[in-house]
């Protein structure tokens, strides 16, 4: 009998989700792409396989009948790329094929640069994706590369409804603009009524914050929450953040979130005829790739957000190693907390 990996077994309500490279050619040339930070464009720019993508669909569908048995997890999967809108009707094929075969939706993470109204008629005829999910640009440092946010959020106002969502993403923040936090989700509520997830440059792009940084990000995260908590739902940080399990209040959906990427180069070598070998390794693979964190600071009163950590924020980035990145971790998080902490007393007792 397999054994099943302890992820599955905690306690508290957690999203396994596994996130499909389905292409790897983009109409963009995002500077801060962690896609393209670790390959080369004209090596990738390529689409999955029929056959692979289907291998990867029948293991999901195992995956999903072992989770039945935990009520407690929810499973997803997106499509991703690269740029997946750039497969045009072959990406609707794919999320048909996906949905017969999984009988769960896929949604779709863009850049939404090509979507369009031929792309959302499509998407309706089909009814195969649950909904799109669109990274959009700070709008007070966008990347040349990147997709114009003024022209990204007039798509997601004209196209959005309740037969094909189409919802902000998110926007990478990076730490010389914890200063404008404010002002940018301000510009988002204004012309979304809603907001993006916040998040940090990751992987191989991040760098440490200054003492300076964190104070003006303890600051800007005090003033979005006392201002749009009881508007709309508010993502901060979430590869850093497990904040469902301390401050629920402010995070709707938002649980533990434990993201699973399934590669065009297959790298953990999945067929049809190993399924159900394959599924007890890609468990414990996010047991591996979300090992408990064994902090050694005992009195720290945020420790029950530190159970699990992403991988490389423990064992370092490319440019960091350990000691300074699980130091950056430590930091980041406090700060974050102490600031959701603030604004819940603000929120409840008053200036």
């Amino acid at each position: 009998m397999k054994i099943l990996p302890k992820i599955l077994k905690e306690k508290g309500e957690k999203i396994l989700c596994f996130s499909i490279t389905i292409t790897g050619k983009c109409n963009a040339n995002c500077s801060y792409c962690h896609f393209f930070a670790r390959k080369e464009r004209r090596e990738i720019a390529f689409d999955i396989s029929k056959e692979l993508l289907e291998s990867y669909l029948l293991l999901i569908k195992n995956i999903s009948n072992v989770l039945s048995k935990f009520p407690q997890i929810k499973l997803y999967y997106r499509f991703s790329g690269g740029e997946p809108l750039m497969l045009n009707r072959k990406l609707f094929e794919f999320a048909q094929k996906a949905y017969e075969i999984t009988n769960i939706k896929p949604y779709v993470l863009t850049n939404g640069k090509a979507i369009n109204k031929k792309f959302i008629e499509t998407a309706q005829k089909y009814k195969s994706i649950n909904h799109l999910y669109v990274s959009v640009e700070n709008p007070f440092d966008p990347d040349p590369g990147a997709p114009d946010v003024l022209k990204i959020i007039k798509k997601i106002k004209k196209f959005n409804s309740e037969k094909f969502p189409i919802i902000p993403g998110v926007v990478v923040i990076k730490n010389q603009h914890f200063k404008n936090l404010f002002k940018i989700a301000n510009f988002f509520y204004k012309n979304l009524n809603c907001l993006p997830a916040f998040s940090e440059e990751g992987y191989a792009l991040f760098t440490p914050p200054t003492e300076l940084q964190l104070r003006e990000l303890h600051e800007n995260i005090v003033k979005i929450i006392t201002n749009f908590s009881d508007k709309t739902k508010i993502i901060l940080f979430p590869s850093i953040t497990s904040i469902s399990s301390l401050f629920p209040e402010f995070c709707g959906e938002h649980k533990n979130i434990y993201i699973l990427g399934l590669d065009l180069e297959n790298k953990y070598k999945i067929n049809k005829q190993n399924i159900k070998q394959k599924t007890f390794e890609i468990l414990q693979q996010f047991e591996e790739n979300y090992p408990i964190f064994n902090c050694d600071d005992k009195n720290c009163k945020w420790s029950n957000g530190c159970k699990r950590i992403l991988k490389g924020w423990l064992y370092g980035w490319k440019k960091f190693p350990s000691k300074k990145s699980i130091k950056s971790y430590c930091e980041l998080k406090k700060t974050i907390y102490e600031a959701i902490l603030k604004a819940n007393i603000i929120l409840k007792y008053g200036k």
